[in-house]
Order: structure tokens, then sequence, then C-alpha cells
């Protein structure tokens, strides 16, 4: 949204800034109760032209603990799941813990 709004795409900053704030709205009154006892991110993503958007929620005991957002540039040449491969890769490779259950949008390469 910053970087739009720094290009002067100012319509593009508006349509982000909303979609971030529908989410966040989301998030603020909802409690989500799950089967899963256990911990487990799930992972949604949507792409846009040449920009991939990536969200990561954390769930821990059945609850939605917190949320990351991703703004993937240069994406448009790669398929979904390649774009979430290399992505899962990449976040995962620096976390400091990794829970037992991802749940996904698309599959991935092992």
């Amino acid at each position: 949204m910053d970087k739009a709004a720094e290009a002067l795409d100012f319509e593009k900053a508006v349509l982000l800034r909303d979609q971030i704030q529908a989410i966040d709205r989301v998030i603020e009154g909802q409690r989500i109760a799950t089967t899963v006892s256990g911990e487990q991110d799930v992972i949604a993503f949507a792409s846009d032209k040449d920009q991939a958007y990536v969200q990561v929620f954390f769930i821990r005991s059945g609850k939605l603990i917190g949320r990351e957002s991703f703004v993937l540039q240069g994406a448009r040449s790669e398929d979904p799941e390649q774009i979430m491969t290399n992505f899962i890769k990449q976040f995962y490779a620096s976390a400091p813990h990794i829970p037992p259950l991802l749940l996904l949008q698309y599959p991935v390469e092992d």
C-alpha cells in the first residue's frame, strides 16, 4: 500500500488499504473454534497482475492468535502452486517454530 502511494498510484493504494481493513475487521470480530487442538498455520493466496498477496494466519489451541501479510512483487510469470511453494520455503526457513499442520489453498512441492 505504501509503495503504491509513493508511486502515486493512489487507486491501487486505496484498494490495498480497503482489503487490509476488511481482513482486519474479520479478524477482530472472529473467534475460531476448530477440532484441531494443536498448532496450525493457514496460508491464503491471491494475485493480481504482477503481484501476489499472501496472508499467514497463526492458530494455536484452536484460536487465531495473529497473522502476517505479504506482498510479493513480480510474481506474474509463476503459477500459484510455484509461488506458494517458494513462499513457504522462504517463510519457514527462518521461522523459529514450524507448526505440525499447514492448511494451504494450493498443493505445494515437498
